[in-house]
């Protein structure tokens, strides 16, 4: 009669064992391997295949609705030099799979400074904005709904990136010379 109780008790002791050095093994994991606090801009911004692909169903601000959104067009807005006013630029599908390529692999900036936000709030900065509009207004001359938007401050290295579906959540990036190679790329007239 002891010899079964024994092993019912060897058999609970193994497990819980088991059990422990998995916990331990799966801490050690997650301390060590665990989240920078930051992301990839390619897990962020919208990839041009994706663009392609946009089509959700959402409550429509216009018809008071539920209607089918689809992707609109993408824009670039800048100031113009000596105050003349904003440049809008359309653009193209290809200049903005040539400027996610450039940039996709980056990692975003773990701790921004409080300085660096507010150079965003004081100075309007130019912007790359994704439109989507509804299914029902296609064809119509209008800019539709912003899907995202990124920032970037004249002559500084750093720009950010708004989270989808989140109003005030921007995730920050620095690239070398990124915001000469947006005007290259998205206003070419200009460079």
């Amino acid at each position: 009669m002891n010899k079964p109780r024994k092993e019912v008790q060897n058999l609970i002791l193994m497990l819980s064992s088991a059990v422990m050095i998995a916990f331990i093994v799966v801490v050690g994991l997650v301390y060590y391997f665990g989240s920078s606090g930051t992301y990839l801009l390619r897990d962020v911004l919208i990839s041009p295949d994706a663009l392609k692909r946009i089509s959700f169903t959402d409550y429509n601000p216009d018809s008071g609705d539920q209607s089918r959104f689809v992707f609109n067009k993408i824009e670039f807005v800048r100031a113009e030099s000596r105050g003349k006013g904003w440049g809008r630029y359309a653009v193209s599908k290809q200049s903005y799979e040539a400027f996610y390529k450039l940039i996709s692999n980056e990692r975003s900036i773990p701790q921004i400074s409080n300085e660096m936000i507010l150079q965003f709030d004081r100075i309007v900065p130019s912007t790359l904005t994704i439109f989507i509009q509804a299914r029902d207004n296609e064809g119509r001359a209008q800019d539709g709904t912003i899907f995202q938007q990124v920032e970037f401050l004249d002559k500084e290295d750093v720009f950010r990136v708004k989270m989808r579906d989140s109003k005030d959540t921007w995730v920050y990036f620095r690239y070398p010379g990124i915001y000469n190679k947006v005007v290259e790329l998205f206003a070419p007239s200009l460079s």
